[in-house]
């Protein structure tokens, strides 16, 4: 995967976009990494503007965010170039999902278990600035995704590739897909 500071054939790492993927716990945030890395000619961050799973205005970063910060999320995205996409799957999936595995869920602020899909709305309403992208449409029609996304970012992609293996989710399988379609 093109990470940040690594080049590549579409040039050095400043010539190309920044881009940084946000989204709460298993909504497929390491897996559209993976996507956009393995076919856009863009460059992703590893939390360089903050924790993947935090709100745009929190000062958290580092591992599951608990390192305070002198600027929010939003303004270090803004000071360091880099474009937010943001990974939302189906609230009913990503219920499901947590409850599966709820792997560091309640360190998402403001989360309760009474009330879990109160988070969903509040961290996708906070992140309504950025571009947003469904994690159903890549598991439906990846092609199809990856040019929405491509286009809305301006670039043109170098191909249409999944992982097959996601960072963090080392049960994930591609045939794990008719789970969320």
């Amino acid at each position: 995967m093109a990470t940040e500071g690594e080049g590549g054939p579409s040039g050095s790492p400043s010539s190309r976009m920044r881009v940084q993927v946000f989204g709460l716990q298993r909504s497929g945030t390491h897996y559209l990494r993976g996507v956009i890395d393995l076919s856009l000619p863009v460059m992703t961050t590893k939390g360089a503007a903050g924790w993947v799973h935090g709100f745009p205005d929190e000062r958290r970063r580092g591992g599951h965010g608990r390192k305070r910060q002198s600027h929010t999320i939003r303004q270090r995205l803004h000071l360091m170039g880099i474009t937010p996409v943001v990974v939302r799957k189906d609230l009913d999936h990503w219920l499901e999902s947590i409850r599966r595995k709820p792997l560091d869920v309640e360190d998402v602020t403001g989360f309760t278990w009474d009330a879990p899909e109160d988070t969903w709305h509040a961290f996708y309403e906070a992140w309504s600035f950025a571009i947003t992208v469904r994690y159903e449409d890549f598991l439906e029609d990846l092609p199809a995704a990856v040019d929405r996304l491509a286009h809305r970012l301006g670039v043109v992609p170098k191909g249409y590739a999944e992982p097959e293996i996601v960072k963090y989710s080392p049960d994930w399988r591609p045939e794990h897909k008719e789970r969320y379609l």
